[in-house]
Formats: C-alpha cells, structure tokens, sequence
C-alpha cells in the first residue's frame, strides 16, 4: 500500500485517530489491544496514540532496546508505522504492549502489526537519514557555567556503555557535544538515564538526543575531542614516539586519555558529578624509595611536570590554562585563605571571588602546570564539611576588578626566582610540616597559637632536632584527620610568630613514624623562606 495514501485514508490500520470527540474509537481500540490474528505478523509496526509532541528520535529511543530499528514514519493525528529488523523483534514490542503498555511522554501507547511488510524506499530513507546512527547522541549543554572538557563527559556517559569517541564544539545555541557509543542499546540508556538532568548542581543541564551523524572522526586527544580506541591510542603512541623521541615517550594508563600525573586513570572533576563521575584522583599504591615512606602517588616529580607540558598524544602542548575554578567553598571565606592553602602547589597570580555565584572562586596560577597540580592535589579535598571542586577553565588570566586580589607581587609566594615548584606537592593530609618557628617556642605555645589564631587545635606536635647554627624551629602537627589540618593551614599559613612567617605545608609523614626513625633528619625547607 502506498505510504503517502496511509496518511490520509481510513484503512484498518487508521482507526487509532485521536481526537477530541472519539470516545466510541477509543473505547474499541481499548476492547480490542491484542494482537489481530486476521493480519500477517510484518517486521512494520502501526503505532497509535502517539503524543503530538513525539519525534521519531523517540521512537528509536523507545523501541531500540528491543532490536534494530530500520525506519520510522510519523503520521497525522498521533500515529506511526514503524519498521523493525525482523517479525520476531515486531512480535515481542507487540506482546509485552499487551500485558505492559508502554509509555511515551506520560501518555499510553498501542501497537498492532501493519498491513504491508516493508514501508517503501522513499519514506524509508527519510528517517535514516535524518537519525542518522542510533549508537551516537547529540548533547546540548543549556547554561555551561562549569568548563565541560572530553574527560567530564566521559566520566558521565561510562557508565551506560563504552564510550568510544567524543566531539565538544561551540554552536549558537550553546555548547554541544557528539558522544559515540560501541553500541545503540548504550545511547539510549545514556539518554535515557541522563535527558533533562544536571552535570553540576544549578547549571550545565543535559538536553540529548540522537545525532544526525553515522561517524565521528577525530585527529587528536585534548580537550575537545578524543578517540578511544586501541588503534587511534597506538598510531598517536607512534606519532609521539617519532615526534619526541622513543627514550621520552610517556607512559600512560587509563586509555589515551590518561593522566601523566596518575598511576589510575584520569578523570577531571565532578561536581555533583555524577556519586559524581566527576572527581579528579590521584591513586596507585606506595612506592618503594620514596623517602621515610611516602606514598608516590601523593607527590610530583619534577620529570612528571615537564611531561605534563606534552598532550598525552601528539606530543602537543598541553591546552589547559593556568586559570582554574574552585567551588563549593563557605560564602564567608575571604581571598587569603584560599590564596594560604593554593600557594604551596605554585605562585598565585590572582584570586577573584564569584559574587553571582556563591561558593565559587577563580585562582590565576604562575603557568598550567601549577594550575594542573593544584587540581590534582585539591580536588574533592575536604574543607569547611563539604568537598570543594577545582577545574580547568578556558581562560589565560583573570581580568583586573574590585572583586580581584592581586597577588603576584607578594612576597608570600614560595616559587619565586624559578624555584622547583612540584618536588614536595601533596594532597591534604592529617599531619602539617611547620617551619620559622622562634627557637625559644615550646611545642605548647605552638599548639596554643593554633587554638588562638586558627579554628582547630593540634593533637600532637613535634619539633626536629636543631643544629647549632639553627636560627629557626620545624617539625609536625597532627590533627585529626586531613579536613581539620587543611583549614588549620588556611587558617594560619603565613601567619606572624613575633616577626617570623610561619611556613605550614601537608606532608606524608607522621609524628609516629618520625619518632621510629634515628637518627632524625629534618626535611629541606622549602624556598624564600624570609
């Protein structure tokens, strides 16, 4: 049967027209949802009661979970054929229609087999063309406040499937990414599950469909697009080898993604994340040679940040910026706190605080190096009872404002004249190395200044045996847990002992395994310590 006279005759597969004054047809068509024996099973499905709102990318949606779905046509007054990969796949949609009627936008479905077999090439090509391949979605980020990067929306879609390709680009009408899945069933579960829902709590929302696209194809790992697959890692290992140089090739794990910081798979923040895909980690177990016990993974080496300098592909230059954004923090929290507790991973440039949007701050870094081991290091870390994000952005430097504290000048920075900023980088620990301590302090006075001056007192503090051309004191605090000692040290990093800048910074070490150790030798300091 032609399918241009289906759209406006009265044949049997016609009698699901909805309008507003058809109680009696409603009523048969309620009496009579099983299947009609007097029509031959078809691969083509005549749905009814369609919403008028319902795109055929819905359809696919709906109905791709149960097997391939060849074309769709969209018909007036609510109703559909539509033509599955074989009558078997048709009979299930149609059988469990029966017992579970299914749902399209709140509204109930029927199906029942169509009269023709195939719907003919004209009206069969259409939807092909217009859907495209079922294993790729096309998300639109409505209100990207955050930075939304390759590894953001790998660390949300995952979970539904393997991800093999990714494109992010820039449209009028917002931010869009293509997402390719290894199979349609893992694009409709992704849309599914993630249609209409927020990537951060209050903005970037998710507004997917399937793409109008049969491929991805992409030429390098960053940012804005990556390529999963084992083949594209291994040409682009291949291009790097002969770009660097085999003996600086980079080892990574994680797939070609992977972060040249971690011993785990890279992901960058979640705020909300997706608990939130979104959470940038630095694992692995404890090296051996790492001194007095350290754990490796909780420090950078200083062949890891010129790596970092080289995209983990291609040999290009990192795209990253040294501006990041910190969220999550207490509405209250002024400038110098944030500048106490960032500038032990690197020189801090400028630090605005967001008034349009409380609890979040941008902090201007020397270079992205230091922008990327502060992500690295603070990320999810516990401050002030909640777990604060730090992300990249796409900005260079923060622009000049009353609401922005320069720090660029100030002595405070530890990095200056070069110094090897990433040799002692750690995450937040329980126990804090202290230097520039008066030598006539006793650990007690030490102790009360923490309980005058800060928020949280010190269990437990150990000087290091001085030398007699010593001028000033170090040693260790322990607090309880790594969430008091890292607003202890914002607290009072930098803070004035009668003249001296006390110098607070994490470190692996603890009271109890210094005390085993003899003799004791204390840590190096660190630079511009005046």
């Amino acid at each position: 049967m032609d399918i241009k006279k289906r759209e406006f005759d009265n044949s049997t597969d016609q009698l699901g027209s909805y309008g507003e004054n058809n109680d009696s047809k409603r009523l048969k068509l309620e009496i009579e949802n099983e299947i009609d024996k007097s029509i031959e099973p078809s691969p083509v499905i005549h749905c009814r009661g369609l919403p008028y709102s319902v795109t055929d990318a819905d359809i696919h949606a709906l109905l791709s979970p149960f097997g391939k779905v060849e074309a769709v046509c969209l018909m007036r007054m609510g109703q559909a054929l539509i033509e599955m990969d074989s009558i078997q796949t048709s009979t299930s949609i149609i059988s469990l229609s029966i017992t579970k009627p299914f749902i399209l936008h709140n509204q109930k479905i029927l199906f029942a087999y169509s009269k023709s077999q195939h719907l003919n090439n004209s009206k069969k090509n259409q939807p092909i063309a217009q859907t495209g391949s079922q294993n790729i979605i096309l998300c639109t980020i409505l209100n990207p406040i955050y930075p939304i990067t390759t590894n953001t929306i790998h660390n949300i879609m995952s979970p539904y499937g393997r991800v093999i390709r990714i494109v992010i680009f820039q449209k009028k009408s917002g931010l869009q990414t293509f997402v390719e899945f290894d199979s349609p069933y893992s694009a409709w579960a992704a849309k599914e599950s993630l249609n209409g829902q927020d990537i951060y709590n209050g903005g970037c929302k998710l507004q997917i469909e399937f793409a109008r696209v049969s491929k991805l194809n992409v030429k390098q790992n960053d940012d804005k697009t990556a390529d999963y697959t084992a083949e594209f890692y291994q040409m682009q290992q291949q291009q790097q080898m002969a770009s660097l140089g085999s003996p600086y090739a980079m080892p990574t794990q994680g797939g070609p993604m992977g972060n040249p910081f971690s011993t785990v798979p890279h992901h960058h923040g979640s705020m909300g994340h997706h608990h939130s895909p979104f959470t940038s980690v630095v694992g692995g177990g404890g090296g051996g040679g790492a001194p007095m016990g350290i754990d490796k993974s909780m420090m950078y080496s200083q062949s890891a940040m010129s790596s970092y300098m080289y995209n983990i592909v291609g040999g290009q230059e990192s795209l990253s910026q040294p501006v990041i954004l910190v969220n999550r923090l207490p509405e209250t929290l002024d400038t110098d706190k944030l500048f106490n507790l960032f500038c032990l991973y690197g020189n801090v440039i400028k630090i605005k605080m967001l008034h349009n949007t409380k609890g979040s701050a941008m902090v201007q870094m020397g270079d992205s190096v230091q922008a990327e081991i502060a992500i690295q290091c603070l990320n999810q870390s516990s401050v002030y009872g909640q777990k604060i994000g730090v992300f990249h952005t796409k900005y260079q430097y923060i622009v000049e404002s009353e609401k922005t504290r320069d720090y660029s000048k100030s002595t405070l920075n530890r990095f200056l004249n070069n110094q090897p900023y990433g040799k002692n980088a750690y995450k937040p620990s329980p126990t804090l190395h202290f230097l520039n301590v008066p030598l006539n302090f006793t650990e007690k006075q030490l102790i009360d200044e923490f309980t005058n001056f800060g928020t949280h007192t010190p269990t437990h503090c150990k000087f290091f045996p001085t030398k007699p051309e010593s001028t000033k004191l170090m040693g260790l605090l322990e607090f309880p847990d790594s969430r008091l000692a890292t607003e202890a040290l914002m607290d009072l990093n930098n803070h004035k002992i009668t003249g001296n800048v006390l110098k607070l910074s994490f470190t692996m070490n603890t009271i109890h395994k210094t005390e085993q150790t003899q003799p004791l030798q204390p840590p190096q300091p660190p630079p511009n310590l005046s």
